[in-house]
């Protein structure tokens, strides 16, 4: 109850407020944030000298503070997004975003099977559901479940506010396989395996269990998958990256399939993360060591 009345605090306090003003007091409370919570600030701070090492710098102690504390500031603008922009229009598009290479979507909807969008815990991905489902097209993203009913429902309501469809984590392969059957597009992130059923592949130089449930659906339905990132610019501003698709492979063996497409879900993830491992808001622990 206290975690839901600190959101809907929030959100308040949020909505009355300038956006930089805003922007201003979430990043002063982030930095509280991460001076207090010593757990989550070793949890940030390993993974991201699992992903420096990965992309060969030398890590040090400076470095990681710094990418740590911005962290935090990220992930304090990224839920002022999420209390303040309950609806996305085409002004604050044309004024806020730049979107790239959205025709490679519309190309694989025109194929008529759906598509799968595989996207991670990066830059602001609630905004990014909402900017596509705010030009129109037909978005249903997999939730995980909060830690209380309220909290959920908190967030679900929010996302449906912007014309997300949600499909909790229990009803996924079901309701997947209609939305995709509909020529619909189902989103999942896909940079943590937070139901312990994943597959071993390569992530950062590690063998990691990630998920593989968009491969799985993948194989099943025959249907593409396409790569989506919101990123945050240095002025607040954001760019939406559409990356080429993979398609379902032809196997014999599915589980060798459905490990060969995930790894390269994973290095599309990857990519981006090394490419800006300040807006990575992943606050679980990835690896063991």
């Amino acid at each position: 109850m206290a975690l839901y009345l600190l959101y809907r605090i929030g959100q308040f306090i949020v909505k009355v407020l300038p956006l930089n003003g805003a922007y201003r007091i979430a990043e002063i409370l982030a930095l509280i944030r991460y001076y207090l919570s010593k757990p989550d600030r070793e949890i940030i701070s390993k993974n991201l000298t699992v992903v420096l090492k990965a992309k060969g710098e030398v890590v040090t102690k400076e470095r990681l503070r710094y990418l740590s504390r911005q962290v935090y500031k990220n992930f304090g603008k990224y839920l002022v997004e999420f209390f303040k922009f309950s609806k996305i229009d085409k002004q604050f598009i044309d004024q806020k975003v730049t979107i790239e290479n959205i025709d490679k979507l519309d190309k694989l909807l025109s194929e008529g099977r759906g598509v799968i969008c595989v996207s991670a815990h990066l830059g602001n991905w609630e905004l990014g559901a909402a900017i596509v489902s705010s030009l129109g097209y037909s978005l249903n993203a997999i939730a995980l479940p909060h830690s209380t009913k309220l909290v959920s429902h908190f967030f679900d309501k929010s996302r449906t506010d912007r014309d997300i469809r949600v499909i909790p984590l229990g009803m996924a392969i079901r309701r997947c396989f209609k939305a995709l059957r509909k020529n619909e597009i189902v989103s999942f992130l896909g940079d943590k395996d937070f139901s312990g059923g994943g597959i071993k592949v390569r992530f950062m130089d590690r063998e990691t269990s990630m998920p593989k449930g968009p491969a799985v659906i993948s194989l099943k339905m025959r249907a593409p998958i396409i790569f989506a990132f919101l990123v945050r610019q240095k002025n607040n501003n954001f760019r939406l990256f559409f990356e080429n698709p993979i398609y379902p492979i032809q196997s014999q063996d599915e589980e060798d399939a459905v490990r060969i497409i995930t790894q390269r879900c994973v290095e599309v993830i990857e990519r981006y993360i090394k490419d800006y491992p300040a807006q990575w808001l992943m606050f679980r622990k990835i690896w063991n060591s």
